[in-house]
């Protein structure tokens, strides 16, 4: 059975995510020469992108931080494009490509045999959750942010053991 053949804005899909997940992992190095509890600028960056980070900030402060305000363009081109940012730039939403596409079964055809699970629903369940501790001055958005999860799980697991 022959592949089917991959058209250009998947190409360019994969070469966007391919470029966002080097320049994050270049931008993680980076931080490893920054003192103690500093996040260096580059990787500021990316948190400074995301759009639940504004709006928890909001929430929680009744403020709006100015650094922040360019999550407002990732919101704006989401509203026009759909979940571009997960799909093209988010370098958790790479990773989580790649891996996905290692799998026998393509997505597709879980969706056609009923495959995905009730705990999928479970990241809407942690969103409340984030929202409502924001409400409470409660900050759970740097435990359940995927950049801060992918940047802990950097922290903790990937350098270290590749260093």
């Amino acid at each position: 059975m022959a592949r089917p053949k991959i058209s250009i804005p998947v190409w360019l899909r994969r070469i966007t995510q391919s470029a966002v997940a080097l320049l994050f992992l270049y931008l993680f190095v980076q931080t490893v020469y920054k003192p103690v509890n500093q996040t260096g600028k580059g990787v500021k960056l990316f948190f400074e992108l995301d759009p639940l980070v504004l709006l928890t900030n909001w929430i929680a402060t009744h403020q709006i931080v100015s650094g922040l305000l360019i999550s407002l363009i990732v919101v704006g081109v989401t509203l026009l494009a759909g979940r571009w940012f997960c799909g093209w730039i988010c370098p958790f939403g790479a990773l989580h490509n790649f891996l996905t596409s290692l799998r026998r079964a393509k997505p597709k055809q879980l969706i056609a045999i009923g495959g995905y699970t009730r705990w999928q629903r479970s990241k809407y369940y942690i969103l409340i959750a984030v929202l409502a501790g924001a409400a409470l001055g409660l900050n759970l958005v740097g435990w359940f942010d995927p950049f801060s999860f992918l940047y802990r799980a950097m922290t903790v697991a990937v350098y270290p053991s590749a260093s």
